[in-house]
């Protein structure tokens, strides 16, 4: 077997290429989620935390954000804006990381942020119990692209299937928790208005011991 042959069954066994990355289906910490492909910290070129705090899972909630941004649509063009984003919220808000738990391109890939067992920096006064996702772009007056869209429900499925949420998990949008913003966006917020477990009950903190939880039983 010659080693273009060698090379060809190794991705295939390990992982796949996209632009002459090469990407593992493998993951770090977390379930494997294979409706997915999730962008490890390593991938997109992630600086080290400054510190992290353990989430406790599952949590009751499940933030969607929007970044605010320009859109990306491959992977090198994703990969340069989350590390922007990083950039911003450690160099110019003095956060210890990305806030993000995760982030979604319009390449239809998940970008690790946190990670499922960190506790994120994304909805303040509710970081500690939900995981935060943000959409990469701006989504004011239009909805993210179908890869996109297809990708943020595939995170949210990931997490259920894996107990990473409640069973009676709520779904918000950032401003549900937050009247001094927008996000994530206008047309965004009205479709997620539609999908499972979105609950127009405002958040709230909640004391575990009050959250129903023999439905994690």
């Amino acid at each position: 077997m010659g080693l273009t042959s060698i090379y060809t069954v190794l991705i295939l066994l390990f992982g796949y290429t996209v632009n002459g990355y090469i990407l593992s289906n493998k993951q770090g910490k977390g379930p494997t989620c294979s409706d997915i492909k999730i962008i490890t910290r390593a991938q997109w070129g992630a600086r080290a935390p400054k510190s992290t705090e353990n989430l406790t899972l599952p949590v009751p909630e499940f933030f969607i954000h929007h970044t605010d941004t320009p859109e990306c649509f491959d992977l090198k063009a994703c990969s340069a804006a989350v590390r922007g984003i990083q950039k911003f919220h450690m160099d110019y808000r003095g956060w210890v990381d990305i806030g993000y738990n995760f982030l979604v391109g319009e390449d239809g890939f998940v970008y690790e942020g946190r990670g499922w067992t960190h506790v994120g920096s994304h909805t303040k006064g509710y970081n500690s119990q939900s995981l935060g996702t943000s959409v990469i772009g701006d989504y004011m007056k239009k909805n993210p692209n179908k890869k996109a869209l297809d990708a943020l429900r595939g995170l949210i499925h990931c997490a259920e299937v894996n107990n990473m949420l409640y069973p009676n998990y709520r779904l918000y949008g950032h401003r549900d928790a937050n009247n001094n913003t927008d996000c994530p966006g206008d047309t965004l917020y009205k479709l997620i208005q539609t999908w499972p477990h979105y609950s127009h009950v405002p958040p709230q903190t909640l004391l575990f011991e009050k959250y129903n939880m023999s439905a994690r039983n």
